[in-house]
């Protein structure tokens, strides 16, 4: 790693190798990632009439389901940093996917999203993650159980 020392002599000198090689400055980072999973997310579409009020709630049920079945999205899900996206598929029939791990544990606090209520300094809302036979659920963003 070149210090100050290195560039104050390379200034006192006139010269000096001042290069930064990555191959020798490159340090390895640790981290535990997941393979080979499978999550199935439940969703309630929600039809606000005041945003739409021409529409009907069956045109975004139709809308979402025709999407959803090509994979398709306004924003690609991922799972905590956008670097692991999410993949996902509709499910029609639930009796043919596998069965939930069962397994039951404290998971601890998780973040649950960002509170851009502020823009200039977005704020981690956090909520206490509870596994429950292979099932946990995120609570609602104004339930008390999400705290920032």
């Amino acid at each position: 790693m070149k210090t100050l020392r290195n560039v104050e002599t390379a200034m006192k000198n006139g010269h000096g190798d001042l290069a930064l090689y990555i191959e020798d400055e490159r340090q390895q980072r640790a981290g535990l990632f997941l393979r080979d999973v499978a999550y199935r997310v439940h969703a309630d579409l929600q039809f606000l009439p005041a945003h739409d009020p021409s529409g009907n709630a069956m045109k975004y049920c139709e809308m979402f389901e025709r999407r959803a079945a090509r994979g398709q999205c306004v924003n690609q899900p991922y799972l905590g940093t956008r670097e692991f996206a999410a993949h996902f598929r509709l499910i029609n029939d639930t009796t043919t996917e596998p069965q939930p791990v069962d397994d039951s544990r404290d998971l601890g606090f998780m973040l649950h999203d960002l509170d851009f209520s502020n823009p200039a300094d977005p704020q981690p809302r956090f909520f206490h993650a509870q596994m429950e036979h292979g099932v946990f659920r995120v609570p609602d963003w104004d339930s008390a159980e999400v705290r920032g």
